[in-house]
């Protein structure tokens, strides 16, 4: 089956280089900084617009990363069975009247 994925490079041709620039300038920024700082220059494009074509010219892809931080599960902390204060109470009172 053949399949035909839509293009749209007349339309994406200007949002690629203003976000090209950004990112050239703020390398670190996120699609979110560089959607709010196009906007603050006064282009008009939608956030998904500047969404897709962030992630299709490849520049989130260079965030992605191995989560390194997570603990094994021999690590994990485990609760302790929480008592009820009823029973406690009940027993601090059996006790303090076997005390007497």
């Amino acid at each position: 089956m053949l399949t035909y994925q839509h293009q749209q490079p007349l339309k994406d041709a200007p949002v690629r280089t203003v976000i090209a620039e950004v990112v050239a300038k703020h390398p670190s920024w996120g699609n979110r900084l560089v959607f709010g700082w196009i906007r603050d220059q006064g282009h008009d494009y939608s956030e998904c617009t500047v969404h897709r074509v962030y992630r299709q010219s490849g520049y989130a892809a260079q965030w992605r990363y191995a989560h390194t931080c997570r603990m094994a599960r021999s690590q994990t902390i485990r609760l302790l069975p929480t008592v009820c204060l009823r029973e406690v109470w009940i027993s601090r009172m059996a006790s303090n009247k076997a005390c007497s």
